[in-house]
């Protein structure tokens, strides 16, 4: 099975995103993401990513597979138990 990639859109300015970077810390830490590749992308300094994508706001998190196609998205912050189950499901 092909590995996903987890694109985390962020702005340093953004109190959300910081709050998400906790939250990310902790569901890596538990190996919840072992099947997933992982990518912080600045949308200050990665514009031409955060236009391909569309992105509006961040934090943004979406899910891509291997060709960079999207399979998922979203938008804001999520509680850990939360962000556990959107990664598992399809």
């Amino acid at each position: 099975m092909a590995k996903k990639t987890l694109l985390k859109m962020y702005g340093d300015w953004c109190v959300p995103c910081k709050q998400l970077d906790a939250i990310l810390k902790d569901v890596i830490a538990s190996g919840k993401m072992d099947n997933y590749d992982f990518e912080n992308v600045d949308i200050a300094s990665s514009p031409d990513v955060a236009a391909h994508y569309r992105v509006r706001a961040v934090p943004t998190m979406i899910i891509i597979d291997e060709e960079g196609n999207e399979l998922k998205r979203h938008v804001g912050v999520m509680d850990k138990k939360t962000l556990e189950r959107w990664l598992v499901t399809e």
